[in-house]
């Protein structure tokens, strides 16, 4: 990990009070490539990284945001996805079943490699354009139009 020297931290909090903000304004140049919930999910997913790298690694906040993000969302862009899967698996490596709802951690774990591969799967097919429903699939995941059901 690295202390937040940079105040890293602190820029995050002012994108999300900026995104806030410009919510407000749809015409926003800030949505002209993504609605705002893929940009609030892009922010997710930068602060959830920073949280597993930052000095002292706060494993169990970014954990947090990540199952909110994975839960809640109705749609997901699948870069966030994979850094909220990798915070979950982080996770669960430390964690006693009783914290996963009396589950056992490796088949918890198992499930989100599995999970982790169909998230890459499908991003490498959506990059290579070899199969035009991935593709289109990862567009509509960009700006906000697709759901994880997907996976």
């Amino acid at each position: 990990g690295y202390e937040d020297e940079w105040g890293i931290e602190e820029l995050l909090v002012e994108a999300f009070d900026e995104l806030n903000t410009s919510l407000s304004t749809p015409a926003d140049a800030l949505f002209q490539d993504h609605e705002p919930a893929a940009q609030m999910q892009r922010l997710d997913a930068e602060l959830i990284a920073f949280y597993m790298v930052k000095d002292h690694k706060d494993v169990e906040k970014a954990a947090t945001i990540a199952i909110r993000m994975l839960t809640e969302d109705e749609y997901i862009l699948g870069d966030a996805s994979a850094i909220a899967v990798k915070a979950l698996i982080d996770y669960v490596a430390d964690a006693q079943a009783e914290s996963l709802g009396d589950e056992d951690p490796s088949n918890v774990r198992a499930a989100l490699f599995q999970c982790r591969q169909k998230i890459a799967e499908a991003m490498s097919l959506s990059r290579h354009g070899t199969d035009l429903r991935a593709a289109e699939s990862q567009r509509q995941s960009n700006i906000g139009g697709i759901s994880m059901e997907i996976f």
